[in-house]
């Protein structure tokens, strides 16, 4: 869109991230992720919640804003199958980490929910 770059409106506000953030929101919900969501502005700019054992969904809020971010830097809309996509070999390499670090059952308490965003 045409509005000056502003972080509220980047990450929130404009009609194309709203309809993302929706495609988003419903896609967690069709799986069953902690639903029904629905997240604010302030979810999106400082993470919804603060237990541990949401940490998949601030991971994928910060995932999301960082694909908006980089489309926008490479002047590219943002598409819901494409950020899942991006965000399925984000976990792979996270899984990896664990593993290598010799505690893939931490990442299993801390993410085990995001293999149902993989079975897209």
């Amino acid at each position: 869109c045409n509005q000056k770059a502003y972080i509220i409106h980047n990450f929130v506000s404009c009609n194309r991230i709203k309809e993302f953030w929706t495609q988003v929101t419903d896609t967690l919900n069709v799986y069953n992720i902690d639903g029904p969501l629905q997240f604010l502005a302030q979810d999106i700019l400082f993470g919804k919640y603060t237990e541990v054992k949401y940490d998949m969904l601030n991971h994928l809020i910060l995932y999301a804003t960082y694909y908006i971010h980089k489309q926008f830097i490479a002047n590219k809309p943002v598409h819901v199958e494409h950020f899942f996509n991006y965000y399925q070999q984000s976990m792979v390499i996270e899984k990896q980490r664990y593993i290598e670090k010799g505690d893939p059952q931490r990442f299993q308490q801390r993410f085990g929910k995001s293999a149902l965003v993989d079975q897209r």
